[in-house]
């Protein structure tokens, strides 16, 4: 692997070259799971401060995310379509920030709320409690693509 990240609970994830994540017991080194494909070689790895969420950059300029206990996908931001360097977490949890190998760094508002709006946009009315749970819960899969803001 190039590229790895601790998770608060010990949990390691490495990616590189071969365009796949795989999540390690940072104790034992032991594997957890089967690897996670990605579409492109793996350029950078975040877990979020609770390690709710696995962050990963790669040479085709989006971030994905995926539930950090499941290792279900949860979505992509879009930003620039070259490649990533880096990918971090804010403190608490809900920003994203990634910068681009021509010096862009770019930030999305990763927090629960954000992907609340999105989906009650998309769907045109407020969400009813089981599209809630369904959609939204915060272990469950989000369905959106929240474009990048520029700062």
């Amino acid at each position: 692997p190039t590229f790895v990240a601790y998770s608060p609970d010990g949990r390691l994830a490495s990616g590189g070259f071969d365009k796949q994540i795989r999540i390690w017991n940072g104790r034992t080194g032991a594997p957890i799971g089967s690897p996670i494909a990605f579409p492109t070689p793996v350029r950078s790895l975040a877990f979020s401060a609770d390690g709710k969420l696995l962050a990963c950059g790669g040479w085709d300029g989006a971030v994905r995310l995926w539930d950090a206990q499941s290792l279900q996908f949860v979505g992509s931001l879009i930003g620039k379509h070259t490649r990533i360097t880096h990918v971090a977490f804010n403190h608490d949890g809900s920003s994203l920030i990634a910068s681009y190998e021509d010096g862009t760094v770019i930030r999305w508002n990763v927090g629960l709320s954000v992907w609340q709006a999105a989906a009650r946009t998309l769907a045109h009315r407020s969400l009813t409690p089981a599209e809630r749970e369904k959609f939204l819960n915060i272990s469950g899969q989000r369905v959106a693509v929240i474009p990048a803001a520029k700062e």
